[in-house]
């Protein structure tokens, strides 16, 4: 499917969640790692939801291309991006196709994750 060279930028963000350690960073620095893997898991998710949108290939330079544009976006506008539930699960739907349970769970994981976190800080402001 992908040329050997060519990676995945769903199973790279999925795997760079699935995988981290906090043994291997700073205590007081895990949050705000788990937070950055979520966000770039999720920030992908959101960038294949608006190619499939518009009917285009979400191939890694694809989505790779889709990222930047809406990182470049949020960060002008100073809001964060926009992921849709419909786009989390078909996500995970997709991966369960395939027979990756584990990584279809992380990703749900880390919408629920975020969910959580927006309602406390909503719940604190």
């Amino acid at each position: 499917m992908n040329p050997l060279d060519e990676t995945d930028p769903l199973i790279d963000t999925v795997d760079a969640l699935r995988r981290f350690d906090s043994e291997n960073v700073p205590e007081d620095a895990a949050d705000l790692e788990i937070f950055r893997r979520v966000r770039n898991l999720l920030l992908t998710v959101a960038a294949i939801g608006e190619l499939h949108n518009r009917d285009e290939d979400p191939s890694p330079p694809a989505v790779a291309a889709e990222r930047s544009a809406i990182s470049r976006r949020d960060e002008l506008a100073g809001v964060g991006f926009a992921v849709k539930r419909d786009h989390i699960r078909e996500v995970a739907d997709g991966l369960r196709g395939r027979g990756d349970e584990v990584r279809a769970e992380t990703v749900e994981r880390a919408w629920k994750w975020m969910v959580l976190m927006v309602m406390i800080i909503e719940g604190l402001s």
